[in-house]
C-alpha cells in the first residue's frame, strides 16, 4: 500500500497527528536497530501541517527520541514550504525549538509555492529539497535545469545542503553530479523497500 492509498483516508478522519507521532516513533525505533547493527545513518519524516501546528508536537518528538535512545541528529524532519508558510511566526518558533534539541529540519518540495524567500534567511533550517517537478526532466527542459541550478546556488550560499527528489535516470543524476547537489534520491538509485531489505543495502553501500 502506498502513501497515497491511506494518507487521504487519515486525513479525513483527522488522524494525521496520530499517523505522525507513529511514523516518528517507528522510525527512530529502525533507527536504534540499525545503530546497534553498526550502519549510522539519519531517518527522514514527512511532518503534516495538522501534526507541526500542534502546540504539543516539539515535546512529541523529544520524548519519541528519549524513548527510542538516539541522537536527535539522527532525526530529520521534512515540512512543505506551503505548511511553512501558512504560520510563518508559530513555524518559526517550532523550527528553532527543533534545532536547539538537535533535530535537523528540511524544506520539502521547494518551489512549488509562493512564498517570500526571507524566511530562509531567518530560520535554522539544514536542507532544501528541490520538488521533483523540475529535476526528473531537468536534462530535457532547460528551464527546468535552470530552476535546480538556482536552487543549487542559492541553498549553498545560505550554508544548506540541496537534496534533489525524483531522481529517475542517469542524465539527471549525471546532472546533479555535475552541479554538486549534496543528496538525491529516487527511483534510479533505490525503490522503496522494507527495513530488512534495507539494511542490507545500507550494509553494502557502507
Amino acid at each position: 500500500m502506498l502513501p497515497s492509498d491511506f494518507i487521504p483516508v487519515a486525513e479525513q478522519m483527522g488522524l494525521m497527528k496520530e499517523l505522525t507521532e507513529w511514523v516518528i516513533a517507528t522510525a527512530l525505533q529502525q533507527n536504534k536497530a540499525w545503530l546497534d547493527n553498526g550502519i549510522t545513518t539519519t531517518v527522514a519524516v514527512n511532518v503534516s501541517a495538522r501534526s507541526f501546528q500542534d502546540h504539543h508536537f516539539v515535546r512529541s518528538v523529544k520524548n519519541a527520541l528519549e524513548t527510542a535512545q538516539v541522537s536527535p541528529e539522527c532525526l530529520e524532519l521534512e515540512i512543505t514550504e506551503n505548511t511553512l508558510m501558512s504560520n510563518i511566526d508559530f513555524a518559526a518558533d517550532i523550527i528553532r525549538a527543533l534545532s536547539d534539541m538537535g533535530v535537523k529540519v528540511a524544506i520539502d518540495d521547494f518551489g512549488t509555492g509562493y512564498s517570500s524567500l526571507s524566511y530562509l534567511k531567518r530560520l535554522p533550517i539544514d536542507q532544501l529539497k528541490i520538488d521533483k517537478s523540475f529535476v526528473k526532466n531537468m536534462d530535457r527542459d532547460e528551464n527546468d535545469a535552470a530552476i535546480v541550478m538556482s536552487v543549487i546556488e542559492l541553498g549553498h550560499n545560505l550554508g544548506f545542503k540541496v537534496v534533489a527528489e525524483g531522481v529517475e535516470r542517469q542524465e539527471p543524476m549525471q546532472m546533479l553530479i555535475n552541479l554538486g547537489c549534496d543528496i538525491a534520491h529516487g527511483y534510479h538509485i533505490s525503490r522503496p523497500m522494507p527495513a530488512a531489505a534495507i539494511t542490507g543495502w545500507l550494509g553494502m553501500a557502507g
